[in-house]
C-alpha cells in the first residue's frame, strides 16, 4: 500500500469502544481501455472528403476574388487613363471654341455676322470651357476609383510615397 487517506480510510470507532475489523490489503486492480471505431459507417472518411471539397471550393473562391479585384483595378486604371487623355482634348476644344468666339465676335462687330451666330459661338465657348473643367473633375473621380480599388489612398500618403507610386505607375505603363 502506497498511501491511505481521506474519509473512511481509518477504522470507525464507536463510543462503546468497538471497531470493525479491516480487510487485509491484498487485492488490487489495473485497468486499461482502448477503442477502435470499426463501425462508424465511414463517417470519418466522409468528413475528410467533405473537408477536402470545402478546402478546394474556398481556394477557387479566393482565386475568383483575386481575379475580380485585379479586374476592378485594371478597369479603373483604364478609365482614369482615358479621362486623363480627355483633359488635353477638352482643353484643345475649349481653346478652339474660344478662338472661334473671338473670330465671330470680330465679324459681328464689323457687321459680317448676325447675333444668332454670335450667341451660338458664345454658347459653344462656354460649353467647351465647362467641359474642360469637368474633364479634370472626372479624372479626379476616376483616380479616386483607382485608389479605392487598390485599397490605398494617395491623399493619406507622404510626398515621397506618392512620388514612388507615380514612378511605379510609369514603369507599368512602359511595360505595356
Amino acid at each position: 500500500m502506497f498511501d491511505r487517506g481521506g474519509a473512511g480510510s481509518s477504522a470507525a470507532v464507536f463510543p462503546s469502544g468497538l471497531t470493525f475489523p479491516r480487510a487485509p490489503d491484498l487485492s488490487w486492480q489495473f485497468r486499461a481501455e482502448a477503442s477502435l471505431p470499426l463501425f462508424t459507417g465511414f463517417g470519418r472518411t466522409a468528413t475528410r472528403a467533405q473537408t477536402s471539397i470545402d478546402l478546394e471550393r474556398l481556394k477557387i473562391q479566393r482565386d475568383g476574388v483575386r481575379l475580380a479585384v485585379d479586374q476592378r483595378v485594371r478597369s479603373a486604371m483604364e478609365t482614369a487613363a482615358s479621362s486623363y487623355a480627355a483633359i488635353a482634348l477638352t482643353r484643345d476644344a475649349a481653346d478652339a471654341s474660344n478662338r472661334n468666339y473671338e473670330l465671330v465676335s470680330d465679324a459681328y462687330s464689323r457687321g459680317a455676322a448676325n447675333i444668332t451666330t454670335l450667341i451660338d459661338a458664345q454658347s459653344a465657348s462656354e460649353s467647351s470651357s465647362e467641359s474642360a473643367a469637368n474633364a479634370i473633375h472626372d479624372f479626379l473621380l476616376d483616380l479616386m476609383r483607382v485608389e479605392r480599388a487598390m485599397g490605398e489612398f494617395g491623399s493619406l500618403r507622404s510626398q515621397e510615397e506618392r512620388q514612388a507610386f507615380l514612378e511605379r505607375l510609369r514603369a507599368l505603363k512602359e511595360k505595356q
